[in-house]
């Protein structure tokens, strides 16, 4: 993000706290970074619990859409 910040090894901007990218690209795979390896678990934790929050709303939503299931019956129109 700030191209005036350049280090010799991998590390923060110390502007923004963002992590700082090689500037040579390479042909080799790259290893899983420590941020990487930081954010992971929270994601998954997070997005399983807005997975399980979206599932009653898409319900709500696509239920038109199956043939002979009315929600009309549980939840009024308005």
């Amino acid at each position: 993000m700030h191209p005036e910040v350049q280090q010799d090894k991998p590390g923060n901007c110390p502007i923004c706290g963002m992590a700082l990218e090689p500037i040579s690209v390479t042909a080799e795979t790259p290893e899983v970074s420590d941020e990487a390896k930081d954010m992971l678990p929270r994601v998954g934790w997070v997005g399983g619990i807005g997975a399980l929050f979206s599932l009653p709303v898409l319900a709500l939503a696509m239920a038109h859409l199956i043939p002979g299931f009315h929600i009309d019956h549980w939840v009024a129109p308005r």
